[in-house]
């Protein structure tokens, strides 16, 4: 990893979208890269997905350049422990939190039954939210300007559904490693872990693919790989 700074490309915003008060940006001390953040509500986040070169992380296909464009993809046990100092991997609950503010944003109502704090309800919640925390940048996006691109990062062109970046999330479609390999899907799914554990096998996970515009929540085994996003303490 480089020992300089190094500035992770952002998702145009289309909507409200402001960084967190006093940190317009964020340092990690321990390789230089700089992050961007947004605040979300009460939370602030870091605007991309983590790129810190932590043991048991991976570039999608080992490809360094996807690092530097949509981070690293990490292990459930790397992963609660891999955001630097002042910030976390977000709980089932904190990013619940994320989801219920993002669809009273868009105008839903019911939004707490939508996108409830438990441990048991799984699969595809909501309407837009997916779409609404989908970075914009996208091949063939009908929003124009800074958002029809094909240059990475970038989701795939699909002919209905595309990211609005509503909020600032900006998600880029990191891909995903599993016990046999990647999976062929980059560019197509934002997969992100959460530090709640379902059991001692398996951990929760958000979805968000290019072809929807809901979100998923459901609980996957912890050898599997995904993105980071780090969340501050508060």
């Amino acid at each position: 990893m480089p020992g300089h700074n190094v500035n992770i490309v952002a998702g145009f915003g289309q909507g409200t979208d402001q960084p967190c008060p006093g940190m317009e940006t964020f340092t990690d001390p321990r390789d230089g890269i700089v992050y961007n953040t947004v605040l979300i509500g009460d939370q602030c986040w870091l605007k991309e997905n983590l790129n810190y070169a932590a043991e048991n992380s991976w570039c999608f296909q080992n490809n360094e350049t996807h690092c530097a464009n949509y981070g690293r993809l990490y292990d459930w046990q790397t992963a609660i422990d891999v955001c630097p100092a002042g910030w976390h991997l977000p709980s089932h609950d904190k990013v619940t939190e994320l989801e219920q503010f993002v669809c009273s944003t868009l105008g839903n109502a019911g939004c707490e039954t939508l996108f409830p704090y438990n441990a048991t309800t799984t699969g595809w919640r909501g309407t837009d939210g997916g779409n609404a925390l989908k970075s914009c940048r996208q091949v063939n996006s009908p929003l124009g300007d800074g958002c029809l691109i094909s240059e990475h990062p970038r989701w795939n062109t699909h002919p209905i559904q595309y990211g609005t970046d509503l909020v600032g999330f900006s998600a880029l479609p990191g891909g995903h490693r599993g016990g046999s390999g990647f999976w062929l899907n980059f560019g197509t799914w934002f997969q992100i872990w959460t530090s709640t554990q379902h059991s001692e096998t398996h951990a929760w996970v958000r979805f968000i693919p290019h072809q929807r515009a809901d979100i998923s929540r459901e609980y996957v085994g912890k050898d599997n790989s995904f993105s980071v996003r780090c969340l501050r303490n508060e």
